[in-house]
């Protein structure tokens, strides 16, 4: 069973390859932002929830062939890879907005 544990996702991701290297001061402030509402807001504690669901819901349906600590590890695997899913659909998102905002500002000031 052990060769199933290392398919899943390494911990070590970089943010700087995901989201593009010559943004990484941008990147780092939109982080910041997301860091305070996970932190100190109720703002994404919903999704988190579903998230939490969604794999123990996709675990307890695929683990017939898992001892305990297996099913820890991958779950821990899981969480880890959809928390840093999470945080770059953050920071995708925020800049698409400010995208639109910057391409809706330019339009109005063309007319």
């Amino acid at each position: 069973m052990e060769s199933h544990l290392h398919w899943l996702f390494l911990c070590d991701l970089d943010y700087t390859y995901v989201l593009g290297k010559g943004e990484d001061a941008m990147n780092g402030k939109i982080q910041e932002i997301y860091q305070l509402l996970l932190s100190e807001t109720d703002y994404l504690k919903e999704a988190g929830k579903d998230i939490e669901k969604a794999v123990e819901y996709f675990l307890q349906k695929n683990s017939l062939c898992l001892n305990e600590k297996e099913y820890e590890e991958i779950r821990d695997q899981l969480f880890i890879v959809t928390g840093f899913t999470e945080e770059i659909g953050f920071v995708k998102g925020f800049q698409y907005a400010v995208m639109l905002i910057a391409e809706c500002y330019a339009a109005k000031k063309l007319l």
